[in-house]
């Protein structure tokens, strides 16, 4: 039988809207300002998992940003939900996008490792505790 270590994080939720698309999307205070809107997210996500059971919502899934942004960009989707912008402010500038919500809800995430490893374990957890700094 295996046994495992299973280290909790933290995943954030940044919500981008398009301004060209969505001029009268103001900015959003919760992830209950979601009711309502076309959301789009990453296909195998925290956010898939969650936010696929809403029924105030209709979902559309990505299997890459690219086309996540180029349906927000197109108005495809109203809003796209991931776990951190990776677009400097220089490209969001240029692809006419906004974050509308950075939340910091707390979900947890699990890192399954075998227990015998202390070297990725600590490596994990030093990446962890850097996390906190931000």
């Amino acid at each position: 039988m295996k046994r495992v270590l299973l280290t909790m994080a933290v995943a954030l939720m940044v919500v981008l809207v398009s301004c060209k698309q969505n001029q009268q999307l103001k900015e959003m205070h919760s992830e209950a300002d979601l009711s309502g809107l076309k959301v789009g997210m990453m296909t195998g996500t925290a956010h898939d998992l969650r936010l696929s059971k809403r029924t105030d919502i209709t979902t559309m899934k990505f299997n890459s940003t690219a086309d996540a942004l180029m349906a927000l960009s197109q108005g495809k989707v109203d809003v796209f939900v991931e776990d951190e912008s990776s677009l400097s402010s220089e490209e969001m500038k240029r692809l006419g996008l906004r974050i509308a919500l950075y939340g910091d809800e707390a979900i947890p995430c699990g890192f399954p490792m075998r227990k015998n490893e202390p070297g990725l374990r600590d490596s994990l957890s030093y990446f962890i505790d850097s996390l906190s700094r931000y």
